[in-house]
C-alpha cells in the first residue's frame, strides 16, 4: 500500500478523534493512533475495508449519500450509530459504544476526489447521561403527578368529612340539645355525650386540617406555617420558633404546599420520636430558591443505620420529605447524631416551575 502523503498524514493525526481515510473508490488507506486505540488495534498494517463493506458505516443507513460524496465531494454527518461486538472484523472490542460519523472530501487542484476522512466521534457517554437526566426529569414528573393525586385524595376526604361526617356530629348533638329542652332536665349521660360530640368534632377539624390545610389558599404560606407552629406548641409544651429571610416573590400554590407538607412531616417526626423540647425553623426566600432548615435538640439518630434500612421509625417520613423536594427539582438533607440532635436541610428552586 502506498504512504500517506506527509501532509495528508500530519492532517489525519491531527484529528481530535479517531479517524480513518478512504481513497476515491472507497478503501481504507489510512488511519490515526486514536483510531488503534479506539478498536484496540495492534497490528502495523491497515485492515483491508471498502467503505461500503462497514457493517459498522452501513447501519447509519446512508450509502447513498457516501456515493454522492465519493462522487461529487462535500460533507456528511450521520445518525447516531451502535456498535456492537461482530460487526467489525480486526477488533475483538466487546463493549457496545455509540458513534457518529463526520464525512468530508479531500480534492485535487481540478476539483476531483483524492481522499475521504471518516471522522469517528464516540457518543456513549453523552447519550447514557441524556437519557439518565431524561429519566431523572420523567421521574420528577411522575413523582408531582403522584403528589397532585394524593393531594386531590386528601381534599376530597377532607370535604367529605366536613360535608358528611362533621354535619351529622352536629346534628347529633342538636338532637340532644333539643331533647333536654322538650323535657325540660338534664342526664347527666346526656350532658357528657354532648361533650363527647364536641371533642370529636374538634378533633376531626384537626384532621380535615391536617388532611388539607386550606388555610393556605386561603391566607398564603407564612401565615399557614405561623398556624401550624402554633398548633404544635400548645399544648404540647414544644418551645418552637420559625424565622423568616426575604418575601416570597413567585406564585404558586403547589410549592408552598410541597413546603408546608415538609415541614409539617417534619414536626411529625420530632413529636414521635426526638423528645426534643427546642425546635427552630428558618425560611429564606431568593429570588430564584426557597432554602429551609428545622433543627431540634433531640436525642438524634445514627444516620447510617437509618439510610441502610426501611424498617426503621425515621425511614418513611425521610423518604417522603426528600421525594416531595426531589419532585420539585429540589434536594432534602439531613445531619444527625446521638445525643445532638437532628437538623434536615431543604431547598426548592421557584423559578420556570410550572403551577
Amino acid at each position: 500500500m502506498k504512504a500517506l502523503p506527509v501532509e495528508i498524514e500530519y492532517l489525519l493525526n491531527q484529528m481530535p478523534y479517531a479517524s480513518e481515510i478512504y481513497n476515491k473508490k472507497g478503501q481504507l488507506i489510512g488511519v490515526n493512533k486514536s483510531w488503534k486505540e479506539l478498536w484496540e488495534y495492534k497490528k502495523n498494517i491497515i485492515p483491508k475495508q471498502n467503505i461500503f463493506d462497514s457493517k459498522l458505516i452501513n447501519k447509519a443507513g446512508m450509502n447513498d449519500k457516501i456515493k454522492i460524496l465519493l462522487e461529487s465531494g462535500g460533507k456528511l454527518k450521520t445518525i447516531p450509530v451502535l456498535y456492537e461486538k461482530g460487526d467489525l472484523s480486526f477488533t475483538s472490542v466487546k463493549k457496545e459504544m455509540i458513534f457518529k460519523f463526520y464525512f468530508f472530501s479531500l480534492q485535487e487542484h481540478d476539483g476531483s476526489i483524492r481522499y475521504v476522512i471518516n471522522l469517528i466521534e464516540n457518543i456513549t457517554e453523552e447519550i447514557r447521561q441524556s437519557e439518565s437526566e431524561n429519566d431523572l426529569e420523567i421521574q420528577r414528573r411522575n413523582a408531582k403527578v403522584i403528589l397532585e393525586i394524593l393531594e386531590n385524595e386528601r381534599k376530597r376526604v377532607a370535604q367529605e368529612l366536613h360535608d358528611v361526617i362533621g354535619q351529622k356530629i352536629l346534628l347529633a348533638k342538636l338532637n340532644i340539645e333539643l331533647f333536654q329542652k322538650r323535657h325540660e332536665y338534664k342526664y347527666a349521660e346526656l350532658e357528657d355525650s354532648i361533650n363527647q360530640l364536641i371533642d370529636i368534632s374538634k378533633e376531626i377539624k384537626s384532621v380535615i386540617h391536617s388532611l388539607h390545610p386550606i388555610v393556605i389558599e386561603k391566607y398564603g404560606l407564612i401565615d399557614s406555617l405561623d398556624l401550624l407552629i402554633h398548633e404544635f406548641n400548645y399544648p404540647s409544651g414544644y418551645n418552637s420558633t420559625i424565622k423568616y429571610f426575604g418575601n416570597p416573590e413567585y406564585n404558586n400554590i403547589n410549592i408552598d404546599l410541597n413546603i408546608y407538607r415538609i415541614i409539617q412531616e417534619s414536626l411529625n417526626n420530632i413529636a414521635k420520636h426526638s423528645k426534643a423540647q427546642t425546635v427552630e425553623i428558618e425560611i429564606h426566600f431568593t429570588n430564584s430558591m426557597v432554602i429551609c432548615s428545622v433543627s431540634d435538640d433531640g436525642i438524634g439518630f445514627e444516620q447510617s443505620e437509618v439510610v441502610s434500612s426501611v424498617s426503621k421509625k425515621y425511614n418513611y417520613g425521610l423518604i417522603s420529605m426528600k421525594e416531595r423536594a426531589k419532585a420539585f427539582g429540589g434536594e432534602l438533607n439531613v445531619e444527625s447524631q446521638i445525643g445532638k440532635g437532628t437538623k434536615i436541610f431543604f431547598q426548592i428552586p421557584t423559578r420556570n416551575i410550572k403551577k
